[in-house]
């Protein structure tokens, strides 16, 4: 490894890159289009103009800007000049014959390294001071709608912070005086920016009871709080996160603006401890607090998990609570106020429930071999993919038989595989099916062929599902499957060319200790013509 290390070092070409004077575009040298005009609209999305570069290497061209037909943060910046396309790279350059696929083999197409334009590179992290106190940020992530971005849509449920960045502009939040009936992009609490190009960029604001700040690529930035208990004055052990996580979400208590809450009062708080800057931490003042009930009422009908089990007895040093009271005294829920001086919730990790996405599996079907854009984004981002997920999404060559050749790879793959959260609202239905452990293969055949499934796609979904399932060890199984416009909110999934039928399933299921009478569900399948998509996928409990 040292080796390598060294000749990578000492590459005459590395060097050469290394040692490339940087090129700033900003200000000085653009005149921005404020209205971002449409040049073209291709295929896989629509090509803006975003300014014209007014002196140096790019005198005379145009900076520009690609955004596929999605809600994803894929888009690519460009320049035009002559008959020459410089491909903008602030970070990884992708593949020359991906750009070809959108500009034409007539084109001399170019990957550069060495631009930086400051008003729309956004940084990983972002801090700054808001009325004393540091707010500090990750990114989130960038949106647009075509042509409706994001911040139009949503800017109702925002209001301005009295802060203006010197680069990126006008800062806004969530606005909690505004009551809304959906968890969106604007019901986050994070901080949120317009760039030059008019694209809504997100960044997740850290809770500010956290020990340490967090770098983007931290996986659980709400592990470790920085809290001493009033009433030991050791420091805190407990871990605790944003409640529930998971594929769906049935409560949300980031904030109070959401179904089922009402607003957080000061009356009802009291102190419980301090992190070691002062900032108070709180905890309801009775055990009948609403937050206070739900969460014990998740917990109960988890508590014998063995996940559950296992964590309560790492922290708690035992491995049930049997009592409200009980589960009351080991602070369960905690409440502070954050940067922006607003309430925001946290829940002990062991009495929320880990749901994540499992497995959705794409599968494309055309009519004729054809280059295929695949973009998926699960509301609360990727725990995993397959083959890579580049920023400008998937991008294939599919033939009829499913077989899929990524360009970003050069690998074939029979579909596109992905695992991810959301944060939507979600209620388990309450139709379904209820069938013994032996009865579950028989049931699958039915149910995802009367969703129009085949037999290769039932056949991958029960070779992934039956062996999860059964790692339980109760004798039933409710079973049941989540609608279809859940799946869309919870995941939106943006295809181009868009296809003839898009069948998208989803599965929900619970283990039971006994037997239970439920109203069947029934299905109205969508027929399979033309150009085909299939995906299936559930909730995965671990």
């Amino acid at each position: 490894i040292e080796k390598s290390k060294e000749k990578s070092k000492n590459d005459p070409k590395k060097e050469e890159q290394n040692n490339v004077k940087k090129i700033v575009l900003d200000s000085n040298n653009l005149k921005w289009d404020e209205s971002a005009k449409k040049i073209k609209k291709e295929d896989r999305g629509i090509l803006y103009h975003l300014a014209d570069i007014t002196e140096g290497k790019f005198n005379g061209g145009t900076l520009n800007q690609f955004k596929d037909v999605t809600i994803e943060n894929n888009n690519f910046y460009y320049i035009e000049l002559n008959n020459s396309v410089f491909v903008v790279s602030f970070k990884d350059g992708g593949d020359v014959d991906y750009y070809k696929q959108i500009f034409g083999d007539n084109k001399d197409i170019k990957i550069i390294h060495n631009i930086e334009i400051p008003q729309l590179n956004f940084e990983n992290e972002l801090s700054f001071k808001y009325k004393g106190r540091e707010v500090y940020a990750l990114e989130y992530g960038f949106f647009y709608i075509d042509e409706l971005p994001l911040f139009e849509k949503y800017k109702k449920y925002l209001k301005k912070l009295d802060y203006i960045d010197p680069l990126y502009g006008q800062a806004w939040t969530t606005d909690y005086s505004k009551k809304m009936n959906e968890v969106n992009i604007a019901s986050m609490g994070g901080v949120y920016f317009v760039d030059s190009a008019g694209v809504l960029r997100v960044y997740r604001l850290v809770p500010s009871i956290v020990a340490h700040k967090p770098k983007l690529e931290d996986a659980n930035i709400e592990d470790a709080l920085d809290i001493i208990w009033n009433d030991t004055g050791k420091k805190n052990k407990i871990r605790y996160g944003y409640s529930p996580q998971g594929c769906g979400m049935s409560s949300f208590v980031v904030g109070s603006n959401l179904p089922g809450y009402d607003d957080i009062k000061e009356d009802d708080l009291k102190e419980i401890g301090k992190t070691s800057e002062g900032i108070s931490v709180y905890g309801f003042k009775s055990m009948n607090n609403k937050i206070i009930k739900d969460t014990y009422d998740l917990y109960q009908t988890l508590k014998e998990t063995s996940w559950i089990e296992e964590s309560a007895q790492e922290q708690f040093g035992k491995k049930s609570v049997n009592s409200l009271e009980e589960f009351y005294k080991l602070n369960p829920v905690i409440v502070f106020k954050d940067a922006l001086n607003r309430y925001q919730v946290m829940t002990a990790s062991v009495f929320r429930e880990p749901v994540e996405c499992g497995k959705p599996v794409i599968y494309l079907y055309p009519q004729k071999e054809m280059n295929v854009s695949v973009k998926v984004l699960p509301t609360g981002g990727f725990t995993k993919v397959e083959p890579d997920y580049p920023k400008s999404g998937w991008f294939v060559s599919a033939k009829p038989n499913g077989q899929l050749y990524n360009f970003f790879d050069g690998k074939t793959y029979p579909y596109l595989f992905w695992e991810g959260k959301s944060d939507v609202l979600y209620n388990q239905p309450q139709k379904g099916f209820v069938v013994k452990r032996n009865e579950l293969g028989e049931l699958f055949d039915k149910t995802l062929s009367a969703q129009n499934l085949n037999k290769q796609e039932i056949d991958d979904f029960k070779e992934f599902w039956i062996p999860k399932m059964l790692k339980s060890d109760k004798p039933y199984f409710f079973v049941t499957y989540t609608s279809r416009k859940f799946i869309d909110r919870a995941a939106p999934l943006v295809i181009n060319p868009k296809p003839d039928t898009l069948i998208r399933v989803m599965m929900d299921y619970e283990p039971l200790e006994s037997y239970k009478e439920v109203e069947k569900m029934t299905f109205n399948p969508v027929e399979r013509k033309g150009f085909t998509v299939v995906e299936w996928g559930g909730m995965l409990g671990e």
